[in-house]
C-alpha cells in the first residue's frame, strides 16, 4: 500500500514543462485578480497586468521553445 502511495505522489508532482507554463499563466491571471480584490487598485488593471505576465510565459512556450514533432 505504501508503494502505491509513493508511486501516486510522485506522478503527481512530475509536471512537464508544458504543465508548469499552463500553471503560472493561470497563477498570474488569478493573482492579478486577487491583487485587485485585496487592493484599492481596480481589479482591471491588475488582471491586466496579470495577463501580461503570463502572455511572458506564454510568448517563451510558443516561440523561444516551441513543441517540435520528433522526427
Amino acid at each position: 500500500m505504501e508503494k502505491i502511495v509513493n508511486m501516486s505522489l510522485q506522478n503527481m508532482f512530475n509536471w512537464s514543462y508544458y504543465d508548469k507554463i499552463l500553471f503560472s499563466i493561470a497563477f498570474f491571471l488569478f493573482g492579478g485578480f486577487i491583487i485587485g480584490i485585496l487592493t484599492g487598485v481596480s481589479i482591471s488593471a491588475t488582471t491586466a497586468a496579470g495577463s501580461v505576465m503570463g502572455s511572458v510565459f506564454l510568448y517563451d512556450c510558443i516561440f523561444r521553445n516551441p513543441p517540435l514533432k520528433k522526427r
